[in-house]
């Protein structure tokens, strides 16, 4: 955004990386992630293993179309529409795997 208000486009070389899919919030600790150059497919597993952690996962995915969004180890899996592209949330448990397409 520009000092004016007005908003700007993406710096040159910015744009296909920010537009991508990505976790916000994942609980535990993230023991892998990959995530496509060209497309908005990304998985991700983590492990909680401390007790008290919270189980909230939070992913951000870009586009029009709903994702493909599959789990295993998340539980109350949501899928919301929002400005811009999508929420993924849900809570995990033990090790945890989500994947989007």
């Amino acid at each position: 955004m520009c000092a004016t208000g007005a908003n700007l486009p993406a710096p040159a070389g910015f744009e296909v990386p920010l537009s991508r899919a990505y976790p916000m919030a994942v609980p535990g600790r993230l023991v892998s992630l990959t995530s496509s150059l060209t497309s908005r497919s990304m998985a991700f597993t983590g492990t909680i293993s401390a007790p008290g952690v919270s189980c909230a996962i939070d992913v951000w995915v870009p586009n029009a179309a709903r994702p493909v969004v599959t789990s295993d180890g998340v539980g109350d899996l949501t899928v919301t529409q929002v400005a811009g592209g999508w929420r993924i949330g849900g809570c995990a448990h033990g090790t945890y795997t989500v994947r989007i397409t």
